[in-house]
């Protein structure tokens, strides 16, 4: 055996997963098993994870992983359980939390895979996010966020420089599905360079870009899909309040065209730089300018159903 500690155990022995994680430098996994799971378990491997995803964030140190395992489903209506927090309050990660990667475990690609695992917020937390990200450098992977009782907040909240010493910068956002939240499930607020890539927004759910604290800057949104909203459920499908720099591309907008305030499913309140590119919008107008404000943007090679510019 060798001396490098494996990301199973914290023990002795080559790492058996080859994903470029830095937990190959041997930060330490936790795991998180909702079903078969307990309250104050050690946590540190498959047979003796935490129930609950809030305890395992509390655990977590920078650069440490957690997964977690989906709950068996509810075949009376397909949708899966629910994975709950702990606490009656919602799940943050810490500034100091740089790195931490939280993957959910359900196998397959796309609208599925991004299901199977679901977490969901607490029914007592009507104003705060599923999950609020203080700390650069995050990856949130393969899982999928439910608002709960949310009347005024997002699913998942990327929030940099605030006064509790939030500095969220370089946060990746990959192959997740946001659900039911009113308008914003996604909201980057003061961040660098963020990128959500490959996701799925359902029923309404949308992304918020804005500046609390700093002008946003260096953001990718690419491969997402927006699905099966009508245009009463949402407002824009992508929300630019400010930013520098942003690129918008090879999305899919496969609903109707929003009429909740904006008319448009991409809408850029204050002039920024950057492309929406290689789009595709579940509209029929005569002209794709009609179902975007750019304010600055270069628009290229986006599409409806029946234009193209």
């Amino acid at each position: 055996m060798s001396g490098v500690p494996d990301r199973f155990t914290h023990l002795g022995g080559q790492p058996v997963s080859g994903n470029p994680y830095l937990g190959m430098w041997g930060e330490k996994t936790w795991f998180v098993d909702y079903d078969n799971g307990t309250k104050g378990g050690p946590g540190n491997e498959p047979g003796k994870a935490f129930k609950y995803p809030d305890d395992a964030i509390t655990a977590a140190a920078a650069n440490d992983i957690i997964y977690i395992r989906p709950r068996s489903p509810n075949t009376a209506n397909f949708d899966p359980n629910y994975i709950l927090p702990e606490s009656t309050t919602n799940s943050t990660i810490a500034s100091t939390q740089h790195g931490l990667a939280i993957i959910g475990t359900g196998y397959g690609r796309g609208q599925g895979s991004q299901f199977y695992t679901y977490w969901r917020g607490t029914a007592t937390a009507t104003a705060t996010p599923t999950l609020k990200i203080n700390a650069p450098w995050t990856l949130i992977e393969n899982l999928s966020f439910h608002d709960g009782a949310s009347t005024s907040s997002e699913c998942v909240e990327l929030d940099g420089q605030t006064s509790t010493g939030g500095y969220a910068c370089g946060n990746t956002v990959s192959n997740c599905m946001f659900r039911f939240s009113s308008y914003t499930a996604l909201s980057i607020d003061s961040v660098m360079w963020a990128t959500v890539l490959g996701n799925t927004f359902h029923k309404g759910a949308g992304i918020l870009i804005s500046s609390n604290e700093q002008v946003p800057d260096g953001i990718e949104i690419g491969w997402n899909h927006f699905v099966t909203a009508t245009a009463a459920e949402v407002d824009c499908d992508i929300y630019i309040a400010d930013c520098d720099m942003i690129n918008i591309h090879n999305n899919y907008f496969t609903h109707a065209l929003p009429t909740g305030g904006t008319n448009k499913y991409i809408y850029c309140h204050t002039a920024a730089t950057g492309i929406i590119a290689h789009n595709f919008f579940g509209d029929d107008d005569a002209t794709v300018a009609n179902l975007i404000t750019a304010n600055g943007l270069s628009t290229v090679g986006n599409w409806s159903v029946d234009a193209v510019t």
